[in-house]
Protein backbone atom coordinates (compact mmCIF):
# COMPACT_ATOMS: atom_id res chain seq x y z
CA UNK A 1 0.00 0.00 0.00
CA UNK A 2 2.88 2.28 0.94
CA UNK A 3 3.96 2.80 -2.79
CA UNK A 4 0.30 2.36 -3.93
CA UNK A 5 -1.41 4.99 -2.76
CA UNK A 6 -1.27 8.89 -3.39
CA UNK A 7 -0.66 9.79 0.79
CA UNK A 8 -0.99 13.74 0.43
CA UNK A 9 -4.60 13.51 -1.14
CA UNK A 10 -5.94 10.22 0.92
CA UNK A 11 -4.23 9.48 4.18
CA UNK A 12 -7.58 9.84 6.12
CA UNK A 13 -8.92 7.55 3.83
CA UNK A 14 -5.98 4.80 3.81
CA UNK A 15 -6.98 4.91 7.77
CA UNK A 16 -10.16 4.34 7.31
CA UNK A 17 -9.34 0.76 5.29
CA UNK A 18 -6.71 0.44 8.14
CA UNK A 19 -9.62 0.28 10.53
CA UNK A 20 -11.69 -2.43 8.70
CA UNK A 21 -8.73 -4.14 7.50
CA UNK A 22 -7.62 -4.31 11.25
CA UNK A 23 -10.91 -5.76 12.51
CA UNK A 24 -11.07 -8.49 9.82
CA UNK A 25 -7.32 -8.81 10.75
CA UNK A 26 -8.17 -9.39 14.51
CA UNK A 27 -11.10 -11.89 13.72
CA UNK A 28 -9.03 -14.16 11.43
CA UNK A 29 -5.64 -14.12 13.51
CA UNK A 30 -3.90 -12.32 11.14
CA UNK A 31 -0.77 -10.79 12.34
CA UNK A 32 0.50 -7.48 10.55
CA UNK A 33 4.28 -7.17 9.82
CA UNK A 34 6.22 -4.06 10.74
CA UNK A 35 9.35 -4.08 8.20
CA UNK A 36 12.21 -2.07 7.14
CA UNK A 37 11.40 -1.96 3.18
CA UNK A 38 8.07 0.10 3.59
CA UNK A 39 10.47 3.38 5.11
CA UNK A 40 12.07 3.13 2.06
CA UNK A 41 8.80 3.43 -0.24
CA UNK A 42 7.03 5.99 1.67
CA UNK A 43 8.41 9.72 1.65
CA UNK A 44 9.86 10.82 4.43
CA UNK A 45 7.58 12.96 5.73
CA UNK A 46 4.59 10.27 6.24
CA UNK A 47 7.82 8.06 8.57
CA UNK A 48 6.28 10.22 11.72
CA UNK A 49 2.70 9.68 10.96
CA UNK A 50 3.11 5.83 10.00
CA UNK A 51 2.73 4.34 13.39
CA UNK A 52 -1.17 5.08 13.56
CA UNK A 53 -1.58 2.51 10.70
CA UNK A 54 -0.13 0.28 13.50
CA UNK A 55 -2.14 1.66 16.63
CA UNK A 56 -5.04 0.99 14.51
CA UNK A 57 -4.16 -2.51 14.24
CA UNK A 58 -3.34 -3.10 17.93
CA UNK A 59 -6.37 -1.37 19.09
CA UNK A 60 -8.73 -3.86 17.04
CA UNK A 61 -6.05 -6.45 18.93
CA UNK A 62 -4.12 -7.65 15.62
CA UNK A 63 -0.64 -8.76 16.42
CA UNK A 64 2.39 -7.03 15.58
CA UNK A 65 5.47 -8.81 14.24
CA UNK A 66 8.83 -7.88 12.87
CA UNK A 67 10.12 -8.94 9.51
CA UNK A 68 13.10 -7.02 7.65
CA UNK A 69 11.81 -8.12 4.50
CA UNK A 70 15.42 -7.52 3.50
CA UNK A 71 16.10 -7.98 -0.19
CA UNK A 72 19.86 -7.83 -0.38
CA UNK A 73 22.47 -9.28 2.34
CA UNK A 74 23.74 -6.06 3.42
CA UNK A 75 20.07 -5.08 4.20
CA UNK A 76 20.00 -7.97 6.89
CA UNK A 77 19.36 -6.45 10.22
CA UNK A 78 18.78 -3.18 8.94
CA UNK A 79 15.72 -1.95 11.53
CA UNK A 80 15.82 1.75 11.79
CA UNK A 81 12.68 2.82 10.32
CA UNK A 82 10.90 -0.05 12.80
CA UNK A 83 12.65 0.88 15.41
CA UNK A 84 11.28 4.77 15.11
CA UNK A 85 7.54 3.11 14.85
CA UNK A 86 8.10 0.91 17.90
CA UNK A 87 9.63 3.95 19.79
CA UNK A 88 5.74 5.65 19.09
CA UNK A 89 3.94 2.65 20.17
CA UNK A 90 3.26 0.32 23.52
CA UNK A 91 6.37 -1.22 24.99
CA UNK A 92 5.76 -5.14 24.26
CA UNK A 93 3.42 -4.33 21.16
CA UNK A 94 5.49 -6.98 19.25
CA UNK A 95 3.75 -10.42 19.51
CA UNK A 96 5.80 -13.34 21.00
CA UNK A 97 5.64 -16.22 18.03
CA UNK A 98 3.60 -18.87 20.81
CA UNK A 99 1.04 -15.63 20.13
CA UNK A 100 1.33 -15.16 16.65
CA UNK A 101 0.86 -19.08 15.10
CA UNK A 102 -2.40 -20.71 16.21
CA UNK A 103 -2.01 -24.27 16.66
Amino acid sequence: MASAVDLEGFFDDALKVFEEAAARSAKSNIAWEMNELTGGRIAGQWHGQWHYIYEIALDAGVKLVYGSDAHTPDAIGTHRFVDSLLSKLPKGCLGRPEEVIKK
